[in-house]
């Protein structure tokens, strides 16, 4: 069940604790854009998955999306703020997705692959510019990505952001 009120963080740090137990999407949404879009996928999300807690990194509470664990952070307008921000979580267990994705169906059977793994991404795939089309890119597509909370990942994605 989702909770009536949102619940405010502004908290700063990057660590596992203070996580909540459960399984929960995140969305980071700095800008109008990126609100309005959050704004669509959050209605998909809750038609399909209602039980799915709801996380937002962004600058300021959004006033019309209610049941929402709000996460003030300062704004950051590039890839940048996925790793900067991806450990700010406060579940469990997280399906990370944009803003811009809708959800068709239910999301919840995903999140039983993290009794397997820690960390789960669609691959590159192939490069359509390749001759046999079997190169891949070395690459994951950070738009939507699953993973169990733990300062072992924090620790990854302070090395992504030390790399970007």
């Amino acid at each position: 069940m989702v909770a009536a009120l949102n619940e405010i963080d502004t908290g700063l740090g990057l660590t596992a604790s203070g996580v909540q137990a459960g399984q929960g999407v995140l969305y980071i949404a700095f800008g109008d854009k990126y609100v309005e879009e959050l704004r669509g996928a959050v209605k998909s999300l809750r038609q399909v998955s209602p039980n799915l807690g709801v996380a937002v990194v962004t600058d300021e509470v959004i006033d019309d999306l209610q049941g929402v664990h709000f996460i003030i952070r300062p704004p950051i307008r590039s890839l940048e703020s996925k790793p900067t921000y991806l450990g700010s979580t406060p579940f469990a267990q997280t399906m990370f997705l944009d803003t811009d994705t809708f959800v068709a169906r239910d999301i919840t059977p995903l999140f039983g692959l993290l009794d397997f793994y820690d960390f789960c991404a669609q691959w590159g795939g192939a490069r359509f510019g390749s001759e046999d089309g079997l190169d891949c890119h070395a690459r994951i597509h950070s738009g939507m990505m699953l993973f169990r909370h733990s300062d072992a990942l924090v620790t990854v994605f302070e090395h992504w952001l030390a790399l970007y």
